[in-house]
């Protein structure tokens, strides 16, 4: 499922889905976070659990990304 559209401007439009499913559909202001090759948005005030949710659920996804690294390096590194 693709949740970020592109307007013809350049403008980017975040779907009411991937709102609903992070649980920001009600939040009126988000922070943009950027680093290299990734955009964050988080609730711009978070409660001490809604903060460790989102922790926990940062480092899954580092996880999950650690791994998929490692399984795919084996193929970069055969590449001429």
């Amino acid at each position: 499922m693709k949740f970020i559209n592109y307007t013809n401007d350049g403008r980017v439009v975040v779907q009411h889905a991937a709102l609903i499913l992070s649980k920001l559909d009600e939040t009126d202001t988000l922070e943009l976070h950027t680093m290299d090759n990734a955009i964050i948005l988080l609730k711009k005030d978070m409660t001490l659990v809604e903060t460790r949710d989102v922790l926990q659920g940062m480092v899954r996804l580092a996880r999950s990304m650690t791994l998929d690294a490692l399984c795919n390096s084996d193929a970069e590194d055969k590449t001429p």
